[in-house]
């Protein structure tokens, strides 16, 4: 009985497309038989485990892919953020079923050397291209490129498996029969005729047909076991490479979240860096602001001190111009005090009655 068609898709990449197309394929092979995450997951299921489930129980799987499918592939990496697309791709190859890259709206299959290593295999498998000008064409090649697969794999499938088996385990029973038949000299009912008459004439050793048989059981014998050995080779094989893909996606994921965290710390080495210059450039501006309050306060101390001294000047000039003022009569020079103006007044008038009016007069003049 066949199983399910797994359609893969990222859904910020063609999802509408890929939609389309899964409505197609449930009409040609039925609703039940085809699975989209977006169309058959119920609110609560554990994602993972339902798409791990149907995975199972998948024989044919189609990677949808559009033309962003890489650009938010690599962006999924770089995020170290879980990728389900890319675990359905490995999973479906691991697991050896009929993988088959659909390409829609014109994109490109992406090169093996920008995949990981346990999707790499996904540019080995013949791409089927969809388009919207030839949308049912191409979906009904799809259809066929499908029931084509199917038929193709199934000799190597549960019957055809089961029918090797009974044949080998029928021929084996055959050849051990015949062998035994011959040690023990029973005739077996389709050689009893060819047997009879050999058998009359020679002793038990040397019957050819005997000899013949017996080599014949070795011969399987051997062959049965070189088959047994090498199927316990190809699963210790199967097992190396299984636990070598898994290292090397577990260095993968090591190397993703070291660089992220190398990324965080030189962010916040940056941060750091910033709210230092940005704390030194505030004391700057406040040291800045504080010095120019100083500054202007000796400024405005300064004038105060300057004018002072002017003024004090220009009042001990008035004064000194005051005092100077001094004068007994217009023909005199002028005096500074009231004892240069007597003296002053004696020496002009000599021993005559002015003279002796020169302290009056001095007085009247200089207070």
């Amino acid at each position: 009985m066949p199983g399910k068609i797994f359609v893969n898709c990222r859904r910020d990449d063609g999802r509408a497309f890929a939609a389309r197309v899964r409505d197609r394929l449930a009409q040609a092979f039925g609703n039940a038989n085809v699975f989209m995450d977006v169309d058959n997951l119920m609110a609560g299921q554990r994602f993972d485990r339902e798409l791990e489930k149907a995975l199972a129980e998948t024989d044919v799987f189609l990677a949808v892919i559009g033309p962003r499918w890489l650009d938010l592939y690599q962006q999924r990496q770089a995020t170290a953020e879980r990728d389900y697309v890319h675990e359905e791709i490995a999973g479906a190859l691991k697991r050896g079923v009929t993988v088959i890259p659909v390409l829609i709206e014109g994109a490109k299959l992406p090169r093996g050397d920008a995949l990981p290593t346990d999707i790499r295999a996904l540019v080995m498998h013949q791409k089927h291209d969809v388009g919207h000008e030839r949308f049912g064409r191409d979906v009904d090649g799809l259809v066929e490129a499908i029931r084509f697969a199917r038929k193709a794999a199934r000799p190597a499938g549960g019957a055809a498996r089961w029918g090797a088996v009974t044949l080998g385990v029928v021929l084996a029973v055959l050849v051990a029969g015949w062998a035994a038949a011959s040690y023990f000299n029973v005739p077996l009912p389709w050689a009893a005729a060819k047997v009879e008459a050999p058998r009359r004439g020679q002793p038990h050793g040397s019957d050819p047909i005997a000899q013949k048989s017996a080599a014949d059981a070795e011969a399987a014998r051997k062959a049965a076991e070189e088959a047994r050995l090498n199927a316990e080779k190809s699963a210790a094989d199967a097992r190396a490479e299984q636990e070598r893909l898994r290292k090397v996606e577990a260095e993968r994921q090591a190397a993703a979240k070291k660089d992220a965290e190398e990324r965080a710390a030189a962010q916040k080495a940056e941060d750091e860096r910033q709210a230092r210059a940005a704390a030194k450039k505030a004391e700057e501006e406040l040291a800045a602001r504080e010095k120019a309050v100083v500054d202007a306060k000796r400024e405005a101390e300064a004038r105060r001190k300057v004018e002072g001294e002017k003024s004090a000047q220009e009042k001990s000039k008035a004064e000194a111009a005051r005092k100077g003022s001094c004068r007994i009569h217009p023909e005199f020079g002028l005096v500074e005090s009231f004892q240069q103006c007597t003296v002053e007044c004696v020496q002009v008038y000599g021993f005559t009655v002015q003279a002796n009016n020169c302290a009056a007069m001095c007085k009247s003049v200089c207070p």
